[in-house]
């Protein structure tokens, strides 16, 4: 088997005949398609039942457990060489599959890849725009900081099924919510040694809707788990750093912070100009990328800092 294709559902009647319709229909055929109904209350259940590809498998919980759970199900049924992800309210263009495979099998030393989608309007025919995602290693170790999505987008991941099993790595479901688990699940696989890449190539129409997941990420709990993230992974990229200072730091790069005082922005600052004069990559992260985006969040509050110098 070339492929396992993970697709999470719950409550996706709606739309989950057409992204699992996408995906049998791919122009790779060795593949199988793993769907987790996670404990759906709507016709999700009897719209899947309608299939009769054998490459098909539904798995049915009990009760709705997340989408960590439902994509963790998903990974210990995967008999693929490649475990790739597929939201339920998308469509992946014919060859998404092909491509990503033959990527990985003519770089072996890419453990996870992307590529780029086109994201859309809810009748999945209605352009937004082409988000332009980084591709290489060292950016998208950078732009993983920012948990924004800006790193890469989950449901064009594909990974090495081999090295995401000798290193035991699971999705983690966050204490609260069903967001975020694709950036702690890229932290934790930066930490045991993963590479990254990412085609220019589009596989992907990204639906956006009313119910999207990543829509709702904008709340309190969300920001706190962010922030643990954030300092998650400035532990890896700046060892020397203490606890203390990987904290200021991580402060210093939230775009939404607004609590810190004047004595925490100049803590912050020291410790913003310690780790931009670091220039040892020790995870494959880019650290000139790393240092523009320092350089950016300090000239945030320096120029606030240098008016009131002058009141």
């Amino acid at each position: 088997m070339k492929v396992s294709v993970s697709i999470a559902a719950f409550n996706a009647a709606a739309f989950v005949k057409a992204a699992v319709d996408s995906i049998l229909q791919q122009s790779l055929r060795d593949i199988e398609v793993i769907v987790v109904d996670d404990g759906s209350t709507d016709r999700t259940a009897a719209f899947l039942a309608e299939y009769r590809d054998p490459r098909l498998r539904v798995v049915t919980l009990p009760a709705n457990c997340g989408i960590a759970t439902a994509h963790n199900v998903a990974m210990a049924c995967a008999t693929g060489d490649y475990f790739a992800v597929m939201d339920a309210d998308d469509v992946a263009l014919p060859d998404r599959l092909r491509i990503q495979a033959q990527f990985l099998d003519d770089h072996a030393d890419v453990h996870i890849m992307g590529a780029r989608i086109i994201r859309t309007q809810a009748d999945i025919t209605t352009e937004i725009d082409r988000p332009q995602h980084p591709l290489s290693d060292g950016e998208i170790k950078a732009n993983l900081l920012l948990l924004n999505g800006s790193a890469l987008i989950h449901p064009t991941m594909m990974a090495r099924l081999s090295f995401l099993r000798a290193q035991h790595l699971r999705y983690l479901p966050p204490p609260r919510g069903r967001v975020g688990i694709d950036h702690e699940f890229w932290i934790e696989c930066v930490a045991r040694g993963a590479v990254f890449r990412a085609m220019p190539d589009v596989v992907l129409r990204k639906r956006r809707h009313g119910a999207n997941v990543t829509l709702f990420n904008n709340d309190p709990a969300t920001a706190a788990l962010k922030s643990i993230s954030r300092a998650k992974l400035l532990g890896l990229y700046y060892p020397d750093l203490t606890g203390r200072d990987i904290r200021a730091l991580a402060a210093l790069l939230d775009p939404g912070n607004p609590a810190m005082n004047v004595i925490e922005v100049c803590q912050a600052l020291v410790v913003g100009e310690k780790a931009h004069g670091c220039e040892v990559s020790y995870y494959g992260e880019s650290k000139p990328h790393l240092q523009a985006m320092i350089a950016a969040a300090m000239n945030r509050y320096l120029a606030p800092l240098a008016g009131l110098a002058r009141t």
